[in-house]
């Protein structure tokens, strides 16, 4: 036993030494012997967080999900349900429920023009360690069961109070028209 010491030490040198120094692949933390490879993409949604995602569906929702209808801007919030990452597409699945306003100036008082309330499914293509919009899908109430996980799907059948939603679209429009800059995140 004690001369097979020395042989298991040496193998297992040797192969430490090939995955450290001329395997070019890169790997998770998880140990020399069961490390997996992991893409750039992978590494950059692993450190992705809720907040992160967030910020992104705040900046694309007003630009893609409603179009004013009297030239005015449009403001939205959300409930964020979830997030899944499809590592084959380089895409970020993103689902939630959003409500969205527009508001304008009329007699020099900010008024509500249209607005839209609407379970939505966005995607966002990472490239370059940046998400990138990509797609943006509002399903009818007949195909959400078929577009969203069964999970978030279930949470969209008891209806959400987009009044609590924050921060309000209303209040957004009025910080923005009165010059009030507004750190949301």
């Amino acid at each position: 036993m004690r001369k097979l010491l020395p042989l298991i030490i040496v193998a297992l040198a040797v192969t430490a030494s090939y995955y450290l120094f001329f395997s070019d692949k890169k790997f998770t933390g998880q140990g020399l012997l069961t490390s997996v490879a992991v893409s750039e993409e992978e590494k950059y949604f692993q450190k992705l967080n809720e907040n992160d995602i967030q910020k992104e569906v705040f900046f694309s929702l007003p630009q893609h999900l409603l179009k004013p209808a009297f030239n005015g801007k449009i403001f939205c919030s959300d409930k964020l349900l979830g997030y899944e990452y499809s590592g084959n597409e380089k895409i970020i699945n993103v689902f939630l429920y959003a409500y969205c306003e527009e508001y304008y100036i009329k007699m020099d008082e900010v008024t509500l023009g249209s607005s839209l309330s609407t379970p939505v499914l966005m995607s966002f293509r990472i490239e370059e360690q940046k998400l990138v919009f990509n797609l943006q899908t509002v399903p009818s109430e007949k195909n959400v069961s078929e577009i969203f996980p069964k999970k978030y799907a279930d949470e969209l059948s008891s209806a959400v109070d987009v009044v609590r939603l924050e921060p309000s679209p209303k209040t957004q429009a009025e910080n923005y028209f009165k010059g009030k800059l507004e750190v949301y995140f």
